[in-house]
């Protein structure tokens, strides 16, 4: 299972990947670590897997678009990694760092648009 210690050790600090790090390599880094391999855009990562219908758990991807980005805001554009207690780990890639924060922000929840569940091997 994803080790959320793993990605919070990136937390404020600058990456210390070899390229500048955005939110989708940022998942695509941590599930890689853990023996999952996600492809490398959000939007390649939104159409795989599976989507969620109900209740998020830990480790599920949750995807939101980006205001003015694409012509429609149906269109991911900004993923993170759902770490329980209403929280999501992400990457921004401008300056490049990693955050956490509550799903439930007004911004947040304004631009949220579905979650996937990825599946580890046992």
């Amino acid at each position: 299972m994803l080790s959320f210690s793993y990605a919070k050790q990136f937390l404020i600090t600058k990456p210390t990947l070899r390229t500048k790090i955005d939110c989708s390599s940022f998942t695509q880094h941590v599930f890689k670590k853990f023996g999952v391999a996600l492809p490398r855009t959000v939007r390649e990562q939104a159409s795989m897997r599976v989507e969620i219908q109900r209740k998020v758990q830990k480790a599920d991807l949750l995807f939101f678009y980006v205001p003015e980005r694409f012509p429609t805001n149906d269109v991911p554009g900004h993923v993170g990694i759902f770490i329980g207690n209403n929280t999501v780990i992400y990457c921004l890639p401008s300056p490049s760092r990693v955050l956490i924060s509550n799903i439930y922000t007004p911004y947040k929840k304004k631009t949220f648009l579905f979650a996937r569940r990825v599946f580890f091997k046992q």
